[in-house]
């Protein structure tokens, strides 16, 4: 199912896909809460499935649109870089120190291990320790990896207007395109969380990578998807949310609701 794994209710739970027995309804699908499908004890109706996910690809294109909302999410991001390159440097060159003394005290281990005066009692002792620098070694060097990675996203900042709103809009222009899988990995790149408070309450948290090739359709945008240009979801929260209402989408349709 297109959004199962990152579509939630208000109440926490998360959303799955169901077929209501009714046979006013039983030609579509629709997502529903969790806990009221186990439990009943959630409120919130029924959600019709292909409702839901055309609203979201026109939310993203209403967004794609919105130039002056783009540039304002862009220069926030600029913002929270510059306030955060100051602390991942400071912690790049924490971990550069103790890494330095571990090492030192580490071949000064050596230096007494090799000895052949060395009680085994000694060494035993040594060897201990040499054990537990290693671990803290290993720690030491993934957490500045970690930290060196996040730098290099933010140095190399790679988000303009024009690109968020053509990237967005070739999202929206070319998703028809693709399967059932590839649409979901594809929305996997734009959409943290689908949060459905109500019928007239759905908010998507965006979450656009820092950079990115520019997939123009030309350039196979699908394939720039699927094969790991963009492999950065989960690295940073949801950098802002599109709240809005499921029922301007249903047309008046009451047997859409449940």
């Amino acid at each position: 199912n297109l959004f199962t794994g990152f579509i939630f209710c208000g109440c926490g739970a998360p959303m799955h896909m169901s077929y209501p027995g009714s046979k006013s309804k039983a030609k579509y699908k629709y997502y529903a809460c969790s806990r009221r499908l186990d439990y009943k004890d959630c409120a919130l109706r029924y959600i019709r499935a292909d409702i839901l996910e055309k609203s979201v690809i026109n939310e993203l294109k209403k967004l794609s649109e919105d130039k002056p909302r783009i540039q304002t999410i862009v220069n926030d991001l600029k913002e929270e870089n510059r306030k955060a390159l100051p602390f991942l440097k400071k912690n790049q060159q924490k971990f550069s120190r103790k890494i330095i003394s571990f090492t030192k005290e580490k071949n000064g281990l050596l230096k007494w291990m090799s000895q052949k005066a060395a009680k085994p009692y000694t060494l035993n002792v040594l060897n201990e320790r040499f054990e537990k620098i290693e671990l803290e070694l290993n720690d030491l060097t993934h957490s500045r990896w970690q930290v060196e990675e996040e730098l290099k996203k933010r140095l190399h900042f790679g988000l303009s207007s024009e690109k968020v709103s053509q990237y967005l809009k070739n999202v929206v222009e070319t998703f028809a395109d693709f399967d059932r899988q590839e649409k979901k990995r594809i929305l996997l790149e734009v959409i943290q969380k689908i949060k459905v408070n109500s019928s007239n309450e759905v908010h998507l948290l965006i979450n656009l990578p820092q950079n990115f090739l520019l997939p123009y359709k030309a350039r196979g945008f699908g394939e720039i998807l699927l094969n790991g240009a963009l492999r950065m979801r989960n690295t940073r929260k949801a950098i802002f949310s599109i709240s809005y209402s499921i029922k301007d989408y249903y047309n008046n349709n009451s047997s859409s609701m449940k």
